[in-house]
């Protein structure tokens, strides 16, 4: 059977689950329509709450009200507390993630995603491992005391799923009535009793952010890795699979993993192992060991593994990841330090400018101090008044940096204490 990169709806309790031929909602229009109506609710996404808007709206007047000032990594820090509005989305749209460390999974099409997290999970064949790849939906697996799987719909709602619902979102179901369910559903919880993972930890699945095929639609390339980088962009850890059979590390996986911003270390894992030799496995190591020092994000290790075999062959690499990853206090519980840090970062640009106008200003005191020339006495004393009022007026944006993030730390406590 051939590894799938991602996970998507179809077969997704079985590789090779076939669709009834008595489903409700293929055979009975009335029950079709029942069905979409349940995923689109009232009809009106309401991706954030009030709370989460406030705050983001905080975040965009802060920014704006030093557009005149130029701030060290402005770029970079802005994208960083965006980045914490959507791990607050995630938050909020899926309360039973909120106490556990993400790790998310990326890497091309044909990697073996699927198949990794089927291997390594203990989830055996839970999530699908055929060929063909269809759009997927964020899918989180996570341990529990019964099985369940929950749909969480653009619009704010949460549905329980039978079998036969699930079953109907798949291609018999958009080839019959023309809708895809994809659209609709932002993201699908997997909770299950055989995850023998640590509790603590929840997998992300994602789709491949490229497709090797020339012939594959571009719109779609572009709309899956959009797809995954919007979603590997949040996780607290990330494990990049590359199939060992076919692919090396390329200077592309390398951008779109650096692009992601991710400050813990990562792991890198060469899937299908078994279909190489073993000096063909070091030498395709050895190679990947010397590219990663062109990477400006951490790497924890790089390991090769076989998922149809469950073997590693690099000793214990993996398992040690997990480890780490378990005792982390990386996650999303973490919301709040993540946040002063980087309003502990920006006041630190503010207080480098700061430092910058205040040694201007004294620059030209003391140049005005030794100045005989009475016209050149006059000229210097009009540029220290107008360098001196622009070294009061940011401070007094200062101040209101102090103000403004204060208040922003308590949006954010009473968005961490309704989640």
């Amino acid at each position: 059977m051939a590894d799938n990169d991602d996970l998507n709806l179809d077969d997704l309790l079985s590789g090779n689950y076939e669709l009834p031929p008595d489903n409700c909602y293929i055979a009975d229009p009335n029950q079709a329509v029942s069905f979409i109506a349940s995923l689109l609710g009232h009809g009106q996404a309401n991706d954030e709450n009030p709370l989460i808007a406030r705050f983001r709206n905080g975040i965009e007047e802060l920014f704006q009200k030093f557009r005149e000032v130029t701030l060290p990594d402005e770029l970079l820090l802005y994208n960083r507390f965006l980045t914490l509005c959507e791990r607050l989305k995630v938050v909020q749209k899926a309360s039973r993630l909120s106490d556990k460390t993400i790790v998310g999974f990326g890497g091309k099409f044909s990697a073996g995603k699927s198949s990794f997290i089927n291997s390594i999970s203990g989830i055996k064949d839970l999530l699908p491992e055929a060929q063909e790849a269809t759009t997927s939906i964020p899918t989180y697996i996570i341990k529990s005391k019964e099985e369940c799987l929950t749909a969480n719909t653009i619009y704010g709602d949460a549905w329980k799923l039978s079998r036969e619902a699930l079953d109907a979102m798949t291609h018999e179901f958009r080839r019959k009535y023309g809708i895809n369910c994809a659209p609709f559903v932002d993201s699908i919880i997997v909770e299950t009793p055989s995850y023998s993972l640590d509790s603590r930890i929840a997998l992300l699945d994602t789709p491949g952010y490229t497709k090797p095929d020339d012939n594959v639609d571009s719109r779609m390339v572009i709309s899956d890795k959009v797809r995954a980088f919007e979603q590997l962009r949040v996780t607290d850890y990330l494990i990049w699979l590359i199939d060992m059979d076919n692919d090396p590390l390329t200077q592309n996986d390398i951008d779109f993993i650096d692009s992601l911003d991710i400050k813990s270390k990562i792991l890198i894992v060469f899937n299908k192992a078994d279909l190489r030799s073993a000096s063909v496995r070091k030498e395709i190591l050895d190679k990947a060991n010397d590219d990663i020092r062109l990477m400006s994000t951490p790497v924890f290790g790089i390991a090769a593994y076989s998922s149809k075999k469950h073997e590693e062959y690099t000793g214990h690499v993996i398992r040690d990841f997990f480890t780490e990853v378990a005792e982390s206090k990386v996650h999303n519980n973490d919301l709040l330090q993540q946040f002063r840090d980087n309003g502990d970062k920006m006041r630190q640009s503010l207080d480098i400018i700061c430092g910058k106008q205040e040694k201007a200003s004294a620059d030209f005191l003391r140049f005005i101090m030794k100045a005989q020339n009475p016209e050149m006495l006059s000229s210097m004393a009009r540029l220290w008044r107008d360098e001196n009022m622009e070294y009061l007026k940011l401070n007094s944006l200062v101040s209101d940096f102090d103000t403004d993030i204060q208040n922003l730390e308590r949006t954010l406590k009473e968005l961490l204490e309704v989640k």
